[in-house]
């Protein structure tokens, strides 16, 4: 793991990192951004990386750690993503969502 890498990184994992002495941070290595899951998946929240004005605004909606959301569709050219958590949706923009890393829940 690079440097660079090594603080794209959310604060929760890189402290996870000092902890354990790893080259890998396990909660957010094996996570993927909600960008990658297909249309209709479900998936967990693992992090959100940074600490920007776009990760305040998830937090409030009440997209953190361990939340379970659905992802119902994405425009195309890195358009905004539509997300799902209960019964509410709101979209979110793909710079954020590129962000969002998730563990997707088999069905």
């Amino acid at each position: 793991m690079t440097v660079a890498q090594f603080f794209k990184r959310c604060a929760g994992c890189t402290s996870y990192l000092h902890r354990k002495r790893v080259s890998i941070a396990k909660p957010c290595m094996e996570s993927v951004s909600v960008t990658k899951i297909g249309n209709g998946d479900s998936a967990r929240v693992v992090c959100v990386q940074g600490d920007t004005k776009g990760s305040r605004q998830l937090a409030a909606m009440g997209i953190v750690p361990g939340a379970v959301i659905t992802k119902k569709g994405s425009s195309p050219l890195k358009g905004p993503v539509v997300l799902k958590k209960g019964s509410t949706e709101f979209a979110i923009g793909y710079s954020i969502a590129l962000r969002l890393l998730v563990d997707k829940i088999e069905k």
